[in-house]
């Protein structure tokens, strides 16, 4: 869906940066912080990180479920990116 568009993608994800770098046209951007290898992302460490300044009309997440209480995921560090 996203490699065919043409927009501005802000992911914590390498994989998906990478994927879109690859196969796309659009313009990507990371947060910056540090790289947890298991999980592949990136977190920043800092309360005011440049997450807190982007706003979009759509956002896409994964979990490992959906429960009446919402998303519900087991690691840590997903939760908190």
């Amino acid at each position: 869906f996203l490699t065919g568009r043409r927009m501005p993608i802000f992911t914590n994800s390498f994989p998906i940066a990478e994927h879109l770098l690859k196969h796309s046209k659009n313009t990507v951007m990371l947060s910056g912080g540090t790289i947890y290898r298991e999980q592949n992302i990136i977190l920043s460490p800092f309360d005011n990180d440049v997450t807190r300044n982007f706003y979009a009309r759509r956002m896409f997440m994964g979990a490992q479920g959906l429960g009446p209480l919402g998303l519900m995921e087991g690691d840590p560090l997903l939760i908190q990116a």
